[in-house]
């Protein structure tokens, strides 16, 4: 059901939809409904860190990292200490805290919960606790996509094979 909310909220999305995820390996559709929603000029952003708790899967997260800067969404990786929230805010009205991942497996697989709050209070405190988290963040671009060396391409490569488990 959380793929269906969120490919629906990006495509309702008027604004803004922005996400605080600790793994970010979207499905296809939500991926698909996340480029048409910058084509239609909304803002999205994906808020992650650095390196996550499970850093051999680190180079399979950043592989989707050179379709987003491609496509326009805006990856923000975030300072440390790693923060394991999974949390996104669209358009001041909606909220939504929970278990699930922005990744295929939670998506797709897990028994995960989601709260999600409609309340425009809620949602404009929830959009400046994003934006503050992302102060010292670095937002990934092209000069970054071009920093990765061949092992770091090679691990994306071999890590992106098993993504469908991820």
């Amino acid at each position: 059901m959380m793929e269906e909310t969120l490919t629906w909220l990006l495509s309702h999305a008027k604004k803004y939809i922005w996400f605080e995820t600790p793994y970010f390996l979207p499905s296809r559709p939500v991926m698909k409904a996340m480029k048409q929603a910058v084509r239609r000029g909304i803002d999205v952003r994906v808020l992650v860190p650095v390196e996550t708790d499970m850093s051999s899967f680190d180079p399979a997260f950043r592989s989707i990292v050179k379709e987003c800067v491609k496509s326009g969404i805006k990856v923000i990786y975030r300072k440390p200490p790693f923060n394991h929230s999974k949390t996104f805010v669209c358009d001041d009205y909606v909220t939504s805290i929970g278990s699930s991942n922005l990744d295929k497996l939670s998506l797709l697989s897990m028994y995960e919960i989601n709260m999600l709050i409609y309340d425009a209070p809620t949602a404009i405190e929830h959009k400046a606790y994003l934006d503050r988290e992302q102060e010292g963040a670095m937002l990934a671009d092209q000069e970054f996509i071009d920093s990765w060396d061949g092992s770091e391409r090679f691990k994306q490569a071999m890590l992106g094979l098993m993504s469908h488990w991820l």
